[in-house]
């Protein structure tokens, strides 16, 4: 089956963990980077018994890891703040069509995503999320389908947008 609709709330708590998910696809190799220099520094302290430039490749890489994710939890808290400001206090419904692209329906605005446009997707506890050009996400709820079913939704992915988060 090539055509999905999934259709659900973006509660706070959904938006929170769309938001992770996606911060966590888009600095992913970067994390991982981050802590090899780390582990890095604390090879050379052990090596070279504590000089103090050492301490600075192991808590340097950490501290800017804690700024990446500080940053993503304040957007998404912006975000949120935002969404609800434009809703009346509520969080908007969000439809999302699948056949031949993704169209999204979000708080009244319509868009198109092409699948060429899309990069890295991957599930979470209660979603799908995709990351698209441009820093988009598009976000589908993982029990919310009206069309299809989360199970074909997954093997769909797998085949048009090969490129798996986790």
């Amino acid at each position: 089956m090539n055509r999905f609709v999934n259709e659900f709330e973006f509660t706070p708590s959904l938006m929170r963990e769309a938001m992770e998910a996606w911060w966590n696809l888009q600095y992913r190799k970067v994390y991982i980077t981050l802590l090899l220099i780390s582990i890095a520094g604390v090879v050379l302290t052990v090596i070279s018994r504590g000089k103090p430039t050492d301490i600075i490749l192991i808590i340097l890489p950490l501290v800017v890891i804690l700024f990446i994710r500080r940053k993503g939890a304040s957007q998404t808290a912006a975000r949120i703040s935002q969404l609800q400001s434009g809703q009346e206090g509520s969080m908007p419904r969000v439809r999302v069509v699948v056949n031949g692209g993704f169209v999204l329906e979000v708080a009244g605005q319509t868009g198109r995503i092409s699948f060429e446009d899309c990069g890295f997707w991957t599930s979470t506890e209660h979603l799908f999320v995709i990351s698209a050009l441009d820093n988009q996400m598009i976000v589908l709820g993982r029990q919310s389908f009206l069309e299809g079913s989360e199970t074909d939704f997954r093997q769909f992915l797998s085949q048009r947008i090969s490129k798996r988060g986790r």
